[in-house]
């Protein structure tokens, strides 16, 4: 019964890792992918309002950026979890660059409040007035 269900388990966590894991890539490889510029990849990492107006240069997947590393982290911590008595140097990579690039982000963030503020370039913009 107990071999049933870690059988059952593994293949729920294998399933997890594929469903959330391999969409969270993609996103994130196109996102990066279809960056133009130094000052767009700048604007992403910093929360400077990539999701509304350089996503529409960048790609739609911008906006997901940040949900699709969560995603990631959490495929990378159950492939971890799943292969636990192996040594799987892929998942604890994975896992601990998307942790210490989300905390350096919020960090950052949180030192730099923009929140109220809008861009000169949007508050300008003839259809604001």
């Amino acid at each position: 019964m107990k071999k049933i269900a870690l059988v059952i388990f593994r293949f729920i966590g294998w399933g997890l890792v594929a469903s959330i894991g391999v969409p969270a890539a993609g996103i994130t490889l196109a996102t990066l992918g279809k960056i133009k510029s130094w000052h767009q990849f700048y604007r992403l990492i910093t929360f400077d309002y990539m999701s509304f107006v350089d996503s529409l240069e960048a790609g739609g997947a911008a906006n997901d950026f940040f949900i699709a590393l969560a995603g990631l982290a959490i495929a990378s911590t159950i492939w971890i979890v799943l292969t636990y008595k192996s040594p799987a140097r892929t998942p604890r990579i994975i896992a601990s660059t998307v942790f210490a690039f989300v905390a350096f982000s919020l960090v950052y963030a949180a030192n730099h409040t923009r929140v109220g503020q809008v861009p000169d370039y949007i508050r300008a913009a003839p259809e604001a007035q």
